[in-house]
């Protein structure tokens, strides 16, 4: 991790696509904190909404804004239904690395086929039965690799863009690898803006596997063909509110899956 002093250097465009204009409560209450802690420790920074309904135009749009400023050093898109921690934050920007993400929730359980467990409390639910949107890489047992980066992240196929954290020179560098993700916006022919117009965060089909990819997924993929790698932070303490708040901590998650498939131990 570089050092807290290395956020001075940084510009940062947060960036929020909110469908018909709306936000979540606790997502307000956590930029109102994010807001207090970048003044504490002098990170510039800007925030941007974006009302559209369809969220790959929504996420493009935005990006650019983001191209149109040189100043701005990273993108950091946060979902208008996340609940996060200024600390969360902090360690993608001081991660250093070209994409990285926070891993949230999915707004749905795991629910064993046979039912939850006798005496099982909440939180060890949530804990063993929550779900995360990430797809990591896997070893020759179909276990995620988990690897031993010295910041704690892990290396992954595909991560959510609802809290990720993407450097500028990531869209520069796919700007000149896939020259036909330009686009021609609606309205006049001589919009200036017209070259800033780009497909980053357009769904595909995963050319291997067949595969549906969501806009996030489908940006993953594009990096990765160009060589690039997406991270995950297993730490970030986030939640993702829908009809019931989904909270959880992918570590966690991990370290009780990983606990729970151990066979037990035999008498010798």
């Amino acid at each position: 991790m570089l050092p807290d002093i290395a956020l001075r250097s940084m510009r940062v465009m947060f960036a929020t696509p909110c469908y018909i204009s709306a936000v979540s409560m606790n997502y307000v209450v956590s930029v109102f904190n994010l807001t207090f802690h970048c003044q504490h420790f002098g990170l510039d920074c800007i925030l941007h909404m974006h009302s559209e309904s369809l969220i790959t135009r929504a996420r493009n749009r935005i990006v650019i804004p983001f191209l149109e400023d040189p100043s701005l050093t990273h993108l950091f898109w946060i979902d208008s239904d996340i609940t996060f921690t200024p600390q969360s934050v902090f360690r993608l920007l001081l991660a250093d690395r070209d994409v990285v993400a926070g891993v949230y929730p999915m707004k749905a359980f795991n629910w064993p086929a046979e039912g939850a467990p006798a005496g099982m409390t909440r939180e060890q639910f949530e804990t063993r039965y929550t779900e995360f949107p990430f797809n990591p890489f896997l070893d020759a047992k179909g276990d995620p690799v988990v690897g031993d980066d010295p910041d704690g992240l892990i290396q992954v196929a595909e991560a959510p863009t609802g809290f990720m954290c993407i450097k500028r020179n990531v869209f520069l560098r796919m700007m000149q690898h896939y020259p036909n993700l330009n686009y021609v916006p609606d309205g006049p022919p001589d919009n200036p803006r017209a070259p800033l117009h780009w497909l980053f965060f357009d769904c595909m089909v995963d050319p291997d596997s067949g595969r549906y990819l969501s806009e996030d997924y489908a940006f993953c993929r594009r990096w990765r063909d160009m060589g690039g790698r997406i991270f995950v932070d297993p730490h970030a303490q986030l939640e993702h509110l829908g009809q019931y708040t989904y909270r959880g901590n992918l570590a966690t998650h991990l370290t009780a899956r990983a606990t729970s498939a151990k066979p037990p131990a035999t008498a010798t």
